[in-house]
């Protein structure tokens, strides 16, 4: 299994319940079978052995009735639970993750949970030498309020994250570790909009009245200059089309 597809409805849920939701999903992975789900199988998923605290086997049974009572799993007796498979099946309105960055987070459910939702945030409409959902752009709000978590707590997970080579940040730009060079383009694609339109203009007109510049002032548009060629070869690699864009400095030196 290379993959875990998982319901944006379950990413809403307590993150505990999204780990059990997940391990369910991983154990029940042949379609319209009924599986029978012992507590101390997902103990033995989880960890590799049953000798674990009480508390751990309490978080779990939690977590069952919780999917019990949302009517995504059934339950058979005390520490039994019944799972079609079928019913974990998701054909619209999902997140993808890989099962190997869930490995890593198993053990960490609050982090899998904003792991889950980097990943949800990831948007199509942002499109990359042909691929879509590879960035993110979103703001610290954004995870505050679907997370219900404090600013300060977003950032410390986004740092173990970075720290794990999971996600990658640039700028407020979100992308997995592998990613990370559609972030960085995508970041200096923002700079540069922000600010190519008025570079080019002064460009233009110190062409066309170089006189008009004292030394500081062409100094300080030449600086800019150079940045702006610097984000032009960056997108370049990606969009060819910005290298068409890049300006020449030898001007400066002319006038």
């Amino acid at each position: 299994m290379n993959n875990i597809i998982i319901p944006n409805n379950i990413i809403y849920i307590d993150n505990k319940s999204i780990l059990i939701y997940i391990v369910l999903y991983i154990l029940c992975n042949i379609d319209n079978i009924n599986y029978y789900i012992n507590i101390n199988n997902i103990i033995g998923y989880l960890y590799n052995t049953l000798d674990t605290k009480r508390s751990i086997k309490d978080n779990i049974k939690e977590s069952l009735n919780d999917l019990c009572n949302r009517c995504i799993i059934n339950k058979y007796n005390t520490d039994t639970y019944i799972i079609n498979s079928s019913d974990l099946k998701v054909n619209k309105d999902y997140t993808i993750i890989s099962y190997s960055a869930f490995n890593q987070l198993k053990t960490s459910p609050e982090l899998l949970k904003h792991y889950i939702w980097i990943k949800k945030s990831m948007d199509y409409n942002i499109v990359i030498q042909d691929k879509r959902s590879v960035v993110s752009h979103m703001s610290y709000e954004y995870f505050v309020k679907n997370e219900g978590l404090a600013e300060s707590t977003i950032k410390k997970y986004n740092r173990q994250l970075q720290d794990l080579q999971l996600i990658y940040i640039n700028e407020g730009v979100y992308s997995l570790y592998e990613n990370r060079g559609y972030a960085d383009y995508w970041a200096t694609y923002i700079k540069h909009n922000a600010s190519a339109r008025s570079v080019a203009a002064k460009y233009k007109n110190y062409c066309q009245n170089p006189s008009k510049y004292s030394e500081a002032k062409k100094a300080r548009l030449r600086s800019a200059v150079v940045k702006y060629n610097e984000e032009c070869k960056l997108l370049g690699e990606f969009q060819p089309d910005y290298l068409n864009k890049l300006k020449d400095l030898d001007i400066f030196d002319l006038f």
